[in-house]
């Protein structure tokens, strides 16, 4: 059947400006630090909705504060931001990717070439 891929969250379009989006890259180590975290339920209520657990993506990671707790249900995360700043101190885990990428592109391969989705 193929690894499922599931889609966790997409904020849409960024519409902040330039100015915003260069000060949280100038402070992601402190953003990393201070933003609080999902509650556990969340995830526990997204796991229920998706048929399988063998990957999942997180869309707009930032430093990783969904990936994380993704990382305890699902075998394999993926975690896509387009800043390489947030990236640089999001959670490492074994079973999280990291992807730079724009907002409009992910290279989604599994071990058998195959992509499905599930879409929450």
């Amino acid at each position: 059947m193929g690894s499922y891929f599931t889609y966790i969250r997409s904020w849409g379009v960024c519409t902040a400006k330039d100015k915003d989006i260069e000060l949280l890259n100038e402070n992601a180590k402190q953003y990393a630090e201070g933003r609080p975290s999902y509650p556990a339920e969340l995830f526990q209520f997204i796991a229920s909705k998706t048929p399988h657990h063998d990957l999942v993506w997180d869309v707009g990671t930032g430093s990783g504060q969904a990936a994380k707790p993704l990382a305890k249900i699902y075998k394999n995360v993926i975690a896509t931001d387009t800043s390489p700043k947030q990236l640089e101190f999001a959670i490492k885990l074994p079973n999280i990717r990291y992807q730079l990428t724009p907002p409009t592109t992910i290279e989604c391969r599994s071990s058998d070439n195959r992509c499905s989705t599930s879409l929450v």
